[in-house]
Parts: C-alpha cells; structure tokens; sequence
C-alpha cells in the first residue's frame, strides 16, 4: 500500500476512533443534563409524522430512559401527498411503543397544510400551541421546537420557530423554551462523526465569544438502533434516501439546544 493511502487510512480510523469516545462521552452525560434541564414534562412542537423521530429522536430516547414524561404536538398530518391518514397512524405506532411516557396530539387545520410551498399562519400556530398548553398549565414546563433555520429549511419549520418565538416573548404561561440547533450540510451528514466537530467547535468558538447556554445531547449506539426503528415505524416515508438517512444524518446520534 502507498504510504500516503496508508496514512490516509491510519487518520480516519483515528477520527472515527475518536469520534466514537466523544459520543460515548456525551451520551453519558445526557442523562444529567436530562434531569437538569428537561426534568419536568416537556412539549415538543413538530410540523408533520416523522420529524420527531429524524431530527429530535436522542431528546425523544433520552426523556425515555429517563422516565420524564413528554408530549408531541404535531401541526399537520403531513398530507402533501394526500397520505395524512396513514402518516398520522404511523406516528401513533411510534407513540405506542413510547408509552407510558409520551402523548401525542396531531392538528388537523386546512390552513396548516404540508408542503414546501405552502405559507402557515403564526396566528394560527400560537393559537393552537396556547390552546394545548392551557390544557396542562402546571405540569408542562419546557417547550422544544426548531431554530430559525429548520434543520432541513423547510419553511414550515421555520413557521413554528417564528411562532414559538413570539410566544417566548410574551412568555405565558412561564416556560423554558428551546430550539433545535441546525448545522450545515457538510456536519449534517457526518454520522456519529459530528460529536468530535461539535466539540471541536464548542472549544474553538468558546475562545472567542460567549455563546449562548447550549445542552448538547447524545445517545449510544444501541439506543441509535432503537431509534431507527422507531423512525422505520414511518414506512411510507421509508425512501431510499430516508434509510440512508438513518446511518449518516448526525441528528439520530445527537442533538444541541439552546434556549429561546
């Protein structure tokens, strides 16, 4: 073997290496940070079935293995495709196996339809959000949704950041409210591999700014497996691109949140 593939090889098998102690590292951490931050019952807010397992499934496990108890709200059936029946019955499947921990509450509103192309009202996203917060005001303490970016950029996830951020401002009732960090494509996609770059820009960026508190989250590889099987619960939206989805996208190993 050439010496340079050679030593091309001996470096990403240390990056991989090292990667993977940073996550055990991390998932070890989570459960105190579950406790510290998440402790009482949480509402995450999604927009259709599946984002809650593709992009907050350690959050999801994590409550889980903790015993917290958690709810999900979701703004639409995720019928852009005239699918909204059978979506809506695979994230309760998904929900029944999450039991007794979390409940589930899917919104079914003509004018908060699915699409990439579709605008939702914030009016109407904080009517919906307040109305199932009234209905737990003393047990219901953190509420979790995207950031301004949406993760995948989709513009109705940024609607209920929008809308989750006018809430915040008004802050009734008192909560604790987070948002999913998005990052860009490159780290998106790097598997277990973005615990070493989450790090590594948690270390380089502390130097020189004050960031803002950020609880970072993770889980083992066993609990990924659990994971991806909660999100093949979802099998109409099992694409080709969505499996491979389940072994390289960084948000089934991690999540990082910070506050609103």
């Amino acid at each position: 073997m050439p010496r340079f593939l050679f030593s091309l090889t001996v470096l990403v098998a240390n990056v991989v290496f090292v990667s993977y102690l940073q996550l055990s590292i991390v998932s070890k951490q989570s459960p105190a940070l579950i406790d510290r931050f998440f402790g009482n019952e949480t509402l995450l807010v999604t927009a259709h079935p599946d984002d809650e397992t593709m992009f907050f499934g350690p959050l999801i496990l994590s409550l889980v293995d903790r015993k917290h108890s958690f709810h999900i709200l979701c703004l639409s059936n995720g019928s852009s495709d005239k699918s909204g029946r059978s979506r809506s019955a695979e994230l309760e499947s998904v929900v029944k196996v999450l039991k007794p921990h979390a409940k589930l509450k899917i919104i079914e509103d003509d004018l908060l339809t699915d699409g990439l192309h579709t605008s939702w009202s914030i009016d109407r996203i904080t009517h919906h959000i307040s109305n199932y917060l009234s209905q737990y005001p003393k047990t219901l303490t953190n509420l979790v949704t995207f950031d301004s970016a949406g993760v995948s950029g989709h513009p109705n996830h940024i609607a209920l950041h929008n809308a989750v951020q006018r809430l915040s401002r008004g802050n009734s009732p008192v909560l604790n409210y987070y948002q999913l960090k998005s990052v860009g494509i490159m780290r998106k996609y790097t598997s277990f591999i973005d615990a070493l770059a989450t790090r590594m820009y948690e270390f380089f960026v502390g130097m020189i700014e004050e960031q803002k508190k950020t609880v970072n989250l993770g889980i083992s590889i066993s609990q990924n497996r659990r994971l991806r099987h909660l999100l093949s619960l979802h099998e109409s939206q099992m694409l080709w691109f969505r499996k491979l989805y389940m072994y390289f996208s960084r948000y089934m190993f991690l999540n990082e949140f910070t506050s609103l």
